[in-house]
């Protein structure tokens, strides 16, 4: 009789120490699963953790990262692990968009992930060109991605000047690749994106002013009521010429031997006049001007 009332005391101490201890078994069931992080961008190449929290029917949550299965819908934009130690870690093969899935029996649950494309190759244009002091010249910057597609990225580069003595390239909002010529040299300006850059060369020259004016045919004749077309040839500080006979101011200095005209479609024509003698005709632009005389016999 002793040996049974023990029995019966042992086991209802056994009963109350496995309630208290919660070992009597998991009657849990699994209600829903969550992938974090949600919605990750990375750089086609990278690599993404993500993790799998599920909620129990008693409202509990834990880590079962795991105990889940994994996949990818798009195994082309990237594949995700099932292998021990490295469970929910996506890998990027192309730029795309896949959605990530982590199950456990019926239960589900999922994000996107976006996969972008990786900037290989950055060009600046125009290519070499030529800015006086004083002057501006606006660069762009044209990033060549991994899927092969272009952008372009002049504000989001930092540019620079090799020879910032000859010319400056800005940074600031608004005017990202403007170059200034300071003064006359040769200069290199770079784009650049991390470890990649593009460049271009740029030739600063001092500016080109006009130094004289060559007034042709020189010392024609005319006779009564007869025209004579005058040509204006301006040559700069560069040595270069240029006919400038539309920009001039023409004039003559004896009006009644021969005038010349100023309108548009005729500069430059003198027309002479009843009078007999010698006139001088003049082309001016700005404080340079040149001359030569018409005759009319």
């Amino acid at each position: 009789m002793k040996i049974h009332y023990r029995a019966i005391i042992v086991a209802m101490l056994m009963a109350i120490f496995l309630a208290g201890c919660g070992c009597g078994g998991d009657n849990r069931d699994l209600v829903s699963i969550a992938v974090s992080p949600a919605d990750p961008s990375i750089l086609q190449g990278a690599v993404q953790q993500f993790a799998a929290t599920g909620t129990f029917s008693d409202g509990t949550s834990e880590d079962i990262t795991t105990l889940v299965t994994w996949t990818s819908s798009a195994a082309s934009v990237a594949v995700i692990s099932n292998d021990t130690g490295s469970q929910g870690r996506a890998t990027s093969v192309q730029s795309g968009i896949t959605t990530i899935t982590a199950t456990q029996g019926s239960i589900s649950g999922g994000t996107t992930l976006t996969v972008v494309p990786v900037l290989v190759s950055i060009s600046v244009t125009p290519a070499n060109p030529t800015v006086t002091v004083g002057d501006t010249k606006q660069f762009t910057a044209t990033g060549t991605f991994s899927d092969g597609s272009t952008s372009n990225i002049t504000t989001t580069v930092t540019w620079s000047s090799s020879v910032t003595a000859a010319a400056s390239v800005s940074n600031t909002a608004g005017v990202q690749g403007l170059a200034t010529g300071l003064a006359a040299g040769t200069t290199t300006i770079t784009a650049t994106s991390g470890a990649l850059s593009g460049s271009t060369g740029l030739t600063v020259i001092n500016p080109v002013f006009l130094v004289s004016i060559t007034v042709t045919p020189v010392n024609p004749y005319a006779t009564f009521a007869s025209t004579v077309q005058f040509t204006a040839t301006g040559t700069y500080s560069d040595g270069s010429t240029q006919n400038i006979t539309q920009v001039v101011t023409w004039t003559s200095s004896d009006l009644t031997i021969a005038t010349i005209s100023n309108d548009a479609g005729s500069k430059g024509l003198a027309t002479t006049d009843h009078k007999v003698g010698v006139t001088t005709i003049t082309a001016t632009l700005g404080s340079i001007s040149g001359s030569t005389k018409l005759f009319d016999p």
